[in-house]
């Protein structure tokens, strides 16, 4: 799933236990987001289950 801020789309994507989503915010900084907690992502860039 990549979302385009021009498009403005609102998913949603399950976040599972042991479950990382790599993004990529507007400020080209990669950030993290870990299973549990509720956050806004504007693009993801994968998602991988280790």
């Amino acid at each position: 799933m990549v979302s385009s801020l021009k498009r403005r789309n609102t998913q949603r994507i399950a976040m599972n236990l042991g479950d990382v989503m790599i993004c990529l915010p507007e400020d080209s900084h990669l950030a993290g987001i870990i299973a549990g907690e509720k956050q806004k992502v504007r693009k993801v860039v994968l998602k991988v289950k280790l």
